[in-house]
């Protein structure tokens, strides 16, 4: 794997994003904030975050967790949340953004989605987050194909094994709904998006989409294709696209239109991202 990209995105706030394209476009993530907030997004992965110094706040599902030093937080692809410190001092942690195809390879059946066990996205497992962190740990101080592989798998084992799940086909009608505009967003994310369509896409008038939409994801529709377009903005910038070029290609009007979404998204500027991934494609030619 690639050395690191350090970006300092203001004052205190420090982020270290590295890829890791020999597992199929697993990042990782070493962050210590003590201002930056993360507003309502979603990632395209799935998103485990090991809490190792301070408190932070996240808002998921309709309510705001308290995620301590020691827990675990996930979120699945698609689900909706913020990030933000909650106290004076910040907050500290390492994020894996894993694949779903990965997950699926160690028992992540498709389709589904974390139940709701009453803690949000925490997972209090001390177990979990000392095994996550040594997988995490691991890529940076080995260049081992077969350790780094062998940690990375054992630690999301032990993840997919704490996670009760349900099937998307117990959701209710409204919950699909959703689902068949996601569909219609993915397929024309790059080009004008009428509130007309995707109610005929839905099925549901457009005041009840926005309604259902805004309830399952927090989100109006105008702001998850944002955070779609985001999201393929990053995959084509991991396949070497340039910031201005990826822009158009993802619906921006320029690329400074883009930068400034992808950088309240994400943390860091599409060129910062860019050469973060140049660096790990050069590493593992």
């Amino acid at each position: 794997m690639a050395s690191p990209a350090r970006v300092i995105t203001a004052g205190t706030n420090e982020a270290t994003l590295t890829c890791a394209p020999e597992f199929g476009g697993l990042e990782l993530l070493r962050a210590s904030y003590h201002s930056h907030r993360f507003p309502l997004h979603f990632h395209e992965t799935f998103a485990i975050a090991m809490h190792t110094r301070g408190a932070a706040r996240s808002w998921y599902r309709g309510g705001t967790w308290l995620i301590p030093p020691g827990t675990v937080a996930v979120y699945a692809p698609g689900e909706v949340h913020t990030g933000e410190p909650a106290g004076e001092d910040g907050w500290c942690y390492r994020m894996f953004y894993v694949p779903a195809d990965l997950m699926q390879g160690v028992g992540w059946r498709a389709g589904y989605v974390p139940a709701n066990t009453g803690t949000g996205p925490v997972l209090h497992d001390q177990i979990l987050c000392c095994r996550l962190l040594l997988a995490h740990r691991v890529f940076e101080i080995s260049r081992s194909p077969i350790r780094r592989e062998s940690a990375l798998l054992d630690a999301l084992g032990l993840l997919v094994s704490r996670l009760a799940t349900r099937t998307r086909d117990s959701l209710p009608d409204s919950h699909r709904a959703v689902a068949l505009v996601r569909d219609y967003f993915e397929a024309h994310y790059a080009g004008p998006v009428r509130l007309g369509d995707l109610a005929q896409a839905s099925g549901l008038s457009p005041f009840h989409l926005v309604r259902v939409f805004r309830l399952a994801t927090g989100l109006t529709p105008h702001a998850y294709l944002d955070q779609l377009r985001v999201r393929h903005a990053r995959e084509m910038l991991r396949a070497g696209g340039a910031p201005a070029d990826v822009a158009l290609r993802t619906g921006y009007a320029d690329q400074s239109h883009l930068t400034r979404h992808f950088r309240r998204l994400v943390g860091v500027t599409p060129g910062q991202y860019a050469r973060s991934c140049a660096v790990a494609r050069l590493s593992s030619a």
